[in-house]
């Protein structure tokens, strides 16, 4: 036995799988008898054994079941995104065509928020420099 533990406990699931040749085996079993930590390494992954073969299994057929639900929500997900996504495409393609040729000749509302900003801020401080452009083409520009 070294500090850390037994060196050969990493062999208790081969040994409980039946994975040693006899010799192995025979020298493990003697081992088994004189150190504790490795039998209580078997004793616990026997017991770990038991519990999953007492676990019940769901029927194959119901695993079937589930699958090809499964499989065909995702081919309808598959199919719904693709439609929207080509609904998408089909709005954006529309609107972009309808602004290529039917231009507006009005100022887009973002703008006219900030034209009406500005603007009172010129009138705000004693009606702008004469040699400012920007300013007096707002002055000019409003209603």
């Amino acid at each position: 036995m070294n500090a850390m533990g037994c060196n050969l406990i990493e062999k208790a699931g081969s040994y409980l799988d039946g994975a040693m040749n006899s010799a192995e085996r025979q020298t493990f079993d003697a081992h088994l008898t004189t150190c504790l930590e490795c039998s209580a390494e078997v004793a616990r992954i026997e017991r770990l054994s038991r519990f999953i073969a007492s676990a019940e299994m769901p029927a194959p057929e119901n695993l079937v079941m589930k699958f090809r639900m499964r499989k065909n929500n995702q081919k309808r997900l598959v199919r719904m995104a693709t439609i929207l996504t080509g609904a998408a495409a089909a709005v954006l393609i529309v609107t972009t065509l309808s602004m290529i040729l039917h231009p507006s000749d009005s100022t887009p509302a973002s703008m006219s928020w900030q034209t009406v900003a500005v603007s009172q801020q010129i009138d705000a401080s004693s009606q702008s420099d004469p040699d400012d452009p920007i300013a007096q083409l707002l002055l000019q520009e409003r209603p």
